[in-house]
């Protein structure tokens, strides 16, 4: 498991030149576009639909361990690049010490696109579902996310540094090259960075979930149910501007390095920099078994941030030291910047409150036979911070079962962190008892080179009894 989560994470930072999965680690949902709300039952309704736990079920337990998911998107480089990108033996691996030329074509390339990431892990969880009690859920995930925006102008700074045209003259002072901004050249950092953002979340989440059917028969039944989970956060970064507005504050576990012995500490839940409580609540109804509506209103919490954390200041950028990115770990690179004290002012603060990444969750489905189910789903953010989708998100998809032990998954979704994409993914089920499939949430990166976005969910312990 140590080197399974280690491997995620270093997706997660090479990705990251490169925001939650709508999701997280159901791989059938993923083969659907992540098509889930009156879909999912057992513990995969957790921080989807707990009303769902409630519906009858052939099994009465569930268990999942190791299922995962994780998506990488970017509209500055190519397939190839974006593969490249996450190889350290390739010619753009994380090794790779950036050289003037590739700086500069970098930064070309960054500039306005949106890159994004996003990785869960369901380490384990179980349910227990039956007709007078109803169903009750637990499990703990791991879940990652992130994106990384820069207009042309940071990203001139991020990736050249002193050799950016923001900069006027570039000196050398004391053994150290200089780079400073002219009086009337300079501008304060809200400004600069308008309609950037990079933001990262790493987290740990408990989870518990209730659903029981509140009145109805086959004809048509009413389900509600209730989520809580508590979370603990081991980085936290938000860094926006936006119309004159800065937010930029952020922690991150100390150190927080790309190494094995910091995946080990987290799995021990050593250096948290956060924690919080949050809650889902949700309904669905069933008509006939086969129309189903469901909504949810999930993550309703916050969370609070100690220790060292920091602030940036909306300052006036005069001067920097650095030569830019150095290297195509992008990820770290960026983290760094943002928290250096030679590049932008920064305060120090002990405690910060932040909402968790509310949402409200919409969908229905049709069972047209026991071979074809369609159905569609909708996500409106209600907040801006790490783990929010961008925008809103709407999915169409479903499941086909030529016969009754495999079925193949697609759809079509657009919005969210991932722009655009077309799903696929299979799954075998043998005899309601163990289930395992594999899925991607964009089956066209295959076949296209622009804006990919490579993912990969899979799960291949997935039992019921």
């Amino acid at each position: 498991m140590n080197k399974l989560i280690l491997s995620l994470c270093t997706a997660v930072i090479a990705c990251l030149p490169a925001l939650a999965q709508t999701e997280g680690s159901v791989f059938s949902a993923a083969g659907r576009g992540g098509v889930a709300t009156t879909f999912v039952t057992d513990y995969q309704s957790l921080g989807i639909n707990p009303s769902n736990l409630g519906w009858k079920t052939k099994k009465r337990f569930s268990l999942g361990i190791a299922e995962f998911g994780v998506s990488l998107f970017s509209t500055a480089v190519t397939r190839q690049e974006l593969y490249d990108l996450t190889r350290e033996e390739s010619n753009l691996g994380l090794d790779t010490v950036f050289s003037y030329s590739s700086k500069k074509r970098f930064a070309d390339k960054y500039g306005n696109s949106l890159n994004a990431v996003g990785g869960d892990i369901n380490i384990i969880s179980l349910s227990f579902q039956s007709k007078g009690f109803g169903g009750l859920a637990i499990g703990v995930r791991e879940r990652l996310s992130g994106n990384f925006k820069l207009n042309q102008t940071m990203a001139e700074i991020f990736f050249r540094g002193y050799n950016a045209p923001y900069f006027d003259s570039v000196v050398s002072q004391n053994f150290d090259t200089v780079g400073y901004a002219s009086q009337g050249n300079r501008k304060r950092l809200s400004e600069l960075a308008d309609d950037s953002r990079i933001s990262f979340g790493w987290a740990r989440e408990f989870h518990a979930a209730y659903g029981r059917k509140i009145f109805g028969d086959e004809d048509f039944s009413l389900f509600a149910g209730v989520g809580a989970k508590y979370v603990l956060s081991y980085a936290y970064v938000d860094v926006r501007a936006r119309d004159g507005e800065l937010t930029a504050f952020g922690g991150l576990a100390n150190p927080f390095e790309l190494e094995e012995d910091v995946a080990l500490r987290l799995l021990h839940n050593e250096e948290a920099i956060g924690s919080g409580f949050g809650i889902d609540i949700g309904a669905s109804i069933k008509v006939k078994e086969k129309l189903t509506i469901g909504a949810s209103v999930n993550e309703i919490g916050q969370m609070t941030y100690k220790g060292d954390l920091f602030k940036l200041q909306d300052t006036f950028l005069t001067s920097i030291r650095s030569n830019g990115f150095n290297n195509a770990n992008i990820f770290n690179e960026a983290i760094e910047a943002v928290s250096r004290d030679s590049l932008w002012s920064r305060d120090t603060i002990s405690k910060v409150q932040e909402s968790l990444p509310t949402h409200l969750r919409v969908g229905g489905s049709y069972k047209f036979s026991d071979m074809l189910e369609v159905g569609v789903d909708f996500i409106l953010p209600f907040n801006e911070v790490p783990f929010s989708q961008l925008k809103p998100w709407v999915s169409i998809g479903g499941d086909f079962a030529p016969v009754s032990w495999f079925i193949i998954s697609s759809g079509f979704s657009t919005g969210g962190s991932f722009g655009s994409s077309v799903p696929f993914g299979f799954r075998f089920n043998v005899a309601d008892n163990w289930e395992a499939g594999i899925s991607t949430r964009d089956v066209l990166t295959l076949v296209e080179d622009e804006n990919p976005h490579i993912s990969l969910a899979v799960g291949v312990l997935r039992f019921k009894f």
